[in-house]
């Protein structure tokens, strides 16, 4: 009987932990188009601004899709001493996409810097959102989203002015008579 419950506790521990992750975990993205180094070859790098729990070797990856990405260029480099971060390059003709990938190296690791990748753009127009994954410690698939832009601040100050024309259209008018 003791057994059972000690098992039943730490199932739910271990569910609560994933959701806890799962629940939380957003990643969003600036995007620059840089000078290309290569003529013929389009430069970006993304910004990642991540938030959520990563327990002590919990990290997540981000796909990127081929043919739309040639490379993932240079050895990219942790945002602080609490991550490890590497990247996988997209196969041409394998239906495989890059990867780059970050791993929590302490429980809590600090998320306040971003974390950056360049590579080699062959899609249309600009890059755009992309799909990620949350994995445990034994790389188990904890959660699975899509990247968000982070809006500019113009954004912002449209909206705000939206804003003020509600409310002076929702202000209650007081008649003359």
């Amino acid at each position: 009987m003791q057994i059972a419950s000690i098992s039943r506790a730490l199932f739910a521990l271990s569910v609560c932990a994933c959701f806890s992750v799962n629940a939380a975990t957003r990643i969003s993205y600036q995007v620059s188009d840089l000078a290309d180094s290569i003529p013929g070859q389009d430069l970006w790098r993304y910004s990642y601004s991540v938030s959520g729990n990563f327990p002590q070797f919990f990290g997540f990856e981000i796909l990127f899709e081929t043919p739309k990405v040639a490379s993932l260029t240079g050895n990219p480099v942790a945002p602080n001493a609490d991550w490890s971060v590497s990247t996988i390059q997209p196969l041409p003709g394998v239906p495989a996409a890059g990867l780059y990938t970050a791993m929590a190296l302490k429980s809590a690791p600090s998320l306040a810097a971003p974390f950056d990748v360049t590579f080699i753009w062959n899609g249309p127009g600009s890059p755009g959102a992309q799909s990620f994954n949350v994995l445990d410690d034994m790389f188990g698939l904890v959660a699975s989203g899509t990247t968000a832009p982070i809006p500019e601040p113009e954004n912002y100050v449209l909206m705000g002015i939206g804003l003020l024309i509600l409310l002076a259209r929702l202000r209650p008018r007081t008649r003359r008579h």
